[in-house]
């Protein structure tokens, strides 16, 4: 997702492909989420944190190109 991978080469954000890559290789995580322990508040934290940076990336995305 960031604009420079590790490699050196272009992110997603940077070839402006992160919309098109979630709307057609990302799995529908739906069912997973379900069986997460309401009570595990680490795992609901980092799955809030890493759904809204996702989130606000794909809705963003427009405005970075």
């Amino acid at each position: 997702m960031s604009f420079e991978q590790p490699d050196g080469s272009q992110g997603l954000l940077a070839k402006n492909a992160l919309r098109k890559a979630v709307d057609t290789e990302f799995p529908n995580y739906t069912a997973e989420i379900k069986k997460v322990d309401p009570e595990d508040a680490r795992l609901n934290t980092a799955l809030f944190r890493d759904f809204t940076m996702l989130g606000a990336s794909y809705l963003l995305e427009p405005c970075h190109i």
